[in-house]
């Protein structure tokens, strides 16, 4: 359907199978290294996206935001979770988590 709607483009699936991310994100360390970064890629929403923003890898999207209206769809807490210093740099896309249990053994 796409292509039908949009033949100008040409969609290219580049998913990396395997593991929980990590051979993904490192082929995305490589392809931003050798300056050809992709379209897209998945990431998790807050502290994740932060080192590549910092190094100016992701276009802020508020743009996108305002000529959507996305922030009327979306929680305002996932908006921030996905914003620095009020520029949005991610679309949800799913609701995906990293599952981390903290303990303190003398406890157990």
């Amino acid at each position: 359907i796409f292509e039908q709607k949009n033949p100008s483009y040409t969609f290219f699936d580049a998913a990396v199978a395997g593991g929980s991310g990590d051979k993904a994100k490192a082929l995305l360390q490589s392809t931003l290294q050798a300056d050809t970064p992709p379209d897209t890629f998945q990431g998790h929403a807050g502290a994740e996206l932060q080192c590549y923003i910092k190094a100016g890898d992701l276009e802020e999207l508020n743009f996108l935001y305002d000529e959507l209206k996305l922030r009327d769809g979306f929680p305002a807490q996932l908006v921030d979770q996905i914003s620095v210093q009020g520029k949005v740099y991610s679309v949800p896309v799913n609701i995906h988590r990293s599952n981390v249990l903290l303990f303190t053994p003398s406890v157990l």
